[in-house]
């Protein structure tokens, strides 16, 4: 089997999983929302880390897909000029208010 069908075959296998699912299908993380998880990574690697990690139940999966997302938006708030008008200041203070409101636990 070629790389790419191998590919193409984990991603499908990864789709069909209920922790990647219920990610894809969050509001905030999810298709369509421009999260560094729905541009970043695909469904195979989602598995992958999830597997890897123990990362067994979708409660589990969602609150690590929020904490991923944050980590991304911490790392750009620790690069930015840390001025009020920055992109980065204001992803991340995006990102603080959703979590509040989204609270996995």
């Amino acid at each position: 089997m070629r790389m790419a069908d191998e590919q193409m075959a984990a991603n499908l296998l990864a789709a069909a999983d209920p922790r990647v699912i219920i990610i894809r299908k969050d509001k905030n993380l999810g298709s369509g929302s421009c999260t560094s998880i729905d541009e970043c990574w695909s469904d195979s690697e989602i598995l992958e880390f999830l597997d890897e990690n123990k990362i067994t139940t979708t409660k589990e999966a969602l609150s690590w897909a929020y904490e991923q997302e944050g980590f991304r938006r911490e790392a750009g708030l620790n690069a930015s000029s840390g001025d009020e008008n920055c992109h980065l200041v204001a992803s991340y203070n995006e990102w603080q208010s959703i979590n509040k409101s989204n609270i996995v636990s």
